[in-house]
């Protein structure tokens, strides 16, 4: 099994097979309004379904949670996963802007 990358706000997190969690935060993610877009919101969920360069990921604002998938529909099966590699993304991506805001606000 190949190791996945969920990017997250320019934070790679490496998924191996064996479910250990690496944090890489040397990669940047070039991101441009032509290539991002919003398709839909998951009902239910504070997710969205975005489109990026004919592929399609989980997110959460600017958070990717997921790897890339080839369609919607699978993104929004993937929405339904509770795991915990699921709660540390989002824990994560919560966690990066309570930071983020705490360091704007002391400037």
């Amino acid at each position: 099994m190949e190791a996945s990358i969920v990017q997250c706000n320019k934070i790679n997190f490496k998924m191996s097979n064996t479910k250990k969690i690496k944090i890489d935060t040397t990669n940047k993610v070039d991101e441009t309004a032509e290539e991002i877009k919003i398709v839909k919101e998951v009902d239910g969920t504070p997710f969205s379904c975005v489109k990026y360069d004919e592929k399609y990921f989980l997110a959460l604002g600017k958070y990717r949670l997921s790897d890339l998938m080839n369609t919607e529909e699978e993104v929004f099966e993937d929405a339904k996963d509770v795991s915990w590699w699921r709660m540390l993304a989002v824990i994560h991506a919560v966690a990066q802007e309570v930071v983020l805001n705490s360091q704007k606000d002391d400037k």
